[in-house]
């Protein structure tokens, strides 16, 4: 399929990255296999993250036991740990429900990791390209509402600047 020039390159540039994202996730596969370079893991961070993979896993909001239970930590732990997350604004609680899932502001940790590795910075040419090309608008947009999955409705969104 032949595509115009700056479309190719941003996409060739995508895949360089995607590359690195896989060098990335291996070194975090070879970490929480216990494999460390230098310096002692810090329990309580390796238990903080068990929790935010244990909310992220799953499909609906989780209560502090079942937290624990999937994440292999005593509910005390698992307790205190959503807690400080919930006061850091990284974990929601549902005070009906009891329960605990991620909240949107651990976006702002992603927004600084596209930020930072350039990932935007390679969007943008390819949105162009897919504009031109096709004759369209794109625009990338964020969340700030429930989304369709959780409510039946379309998720409210806000226009993000390039």
């Amino acid at each position: 399929m032949d595509r115009p020039h700056a479309l190719g390159s941003a996409a060739g540039a995508l895949q360089a990255k995607g590359v690195e994202t896989v060098a990335i996730i291996a070194s975090r596969e070879s970490v929480a296999a216990g494999d460390f370079d230098r310096g002692k893991p810090v329990g309580a961070v390796v238990a903080a993250v068990k929790v935010l993979r244990t909310l992220h896993a799953s499909e609906r909001p989780l209560n502090a036991s079942e937290v624990a239970r999937a994440a292999a930590l005593h509910r005390g732990t698992a307790y205190n740990i959503l807690r400080t997350l919930q006061a850091e604004g990284f974990v929601a609680y549902d005070e009906a429900r009891r329960t605990y899932s991620v909240s949107l502001h651990i976006l702002e940790i992603a927004h600084g990791v596209l930020r930072h590795s350039g990932l935007m910075d390679l969007a943008r040419p390819l949105m162009h390209a897919v504009s031109d090309t096709y004759g369209v608008s794109v625009y990338l947009s964020k969340v700030v509402g429930p989304s369709c999955c959780s409510t039946g409705s379309a998720p409210r969104c806000a226009p993000i600047s390039t």
